[in-house]
């Protein structure tokens, strides 16, 4: 009887790994490119906006135990929730995340999607790198390939296939946002 129970979930198992395979596989052949899920990414945020890095600094820890942070200044350039334009706004993040290689530099201009600040004061992006995208020069969003796997709201101004290193205007983007902020 246990034996016909493994049996019957490795199936199960294999079934549910082949077809979600086959999907994306599928997805791929049909020219579907996809970003991540703004609804998702909307919903989850505490704070939403573009800026420009003004600085960045690491707390120094202690006591024993306590966690090391890094701050982050912001110019903020678009407001969408939880900020104003204008406003020059710090966050503090794990430092950790930036161990992991997703720190931020003086002048670089991105797009957050941040968590609501924790109990302790920090914040980070939504989804980790899914809630960060850079912007180029002249303000506009750049996808690169590991940005494009979730996807787009039905009814918007944004590509209907868009490929990695596809530039979209911040304005687009903002009203693909608050298309999917209403969902």
């Amino acid at each position: 009887m246990l034996a016909l129970f493994r049996i019957a979930t490795c199936f199960c198992l294999t079934v549910f790994f082949v077809s979600g395979a086959a999907t994306a596989q599928s997805a791929a052949i049909a020219g579907r490119s996809t970003l991540p899920d703004l609804g998702r990414l909307t919903h989850s945020s505490g704070y939403i906006f573009s800026g420009t890095v003004m600085s960045v600094g690491r707390s120094v820890t202690v006591k024993p135990g306590q966690l090391a942070t890094m701050e982050i200044t912001f110019r903020v350039e678009e407001a969408i929730r939880g900020v104003r334009t204008g406003q020059v706004f710090a966050i503090r993040e794990w430092a950790g995340l930036w161990d992991m290689g997703q720190g931020y530099r003086p002048g670089e201009r991105v797009m957050l999607f941040l968590y609501p600040a924790s109990h302790l004061g920090l914040t980070s992006p939504v989804g980790g790198s899914l809630g960060r995208f850079s912007l180029d020069r002249n303000g506009q969003i750049v996808l690169p390939s590991d940005k494009i796997s979730g996807a787009w709201p039905a009814a918007t101004t944004l590509p209907a296939r868009p490929s990695s290193g596809t530039v979209i205007s911040t304005r687009a983007f903002i009203r693909a946002i608050q298309q999917a902020g209403r969902k």
